[in-house]
């Protein structure tokens, strides 16, 4: 069983919290780098 899988089972099916607009921000920004950088290594395998 994986990390992720530990992850899951332990926490709460209603388990949320609150970002801030920057906090909000940061992370879309930083998920959205993160999808570019893969794109570009499935196109541009080394």
């Amino acid at each position: 069983m994986s990390a992720t899988d530990l992850q899951i089972i332990q926490t709460p099916p209603d388990f949320m919290f609150e970002l801030s607009e920057n906090e909000h921000n940061l992370l879309k920004d930083s998920l959205r780098s993160q999808f570019v950088t893969s794109n570009e290594l499935k196109q541009n395998p080394s």
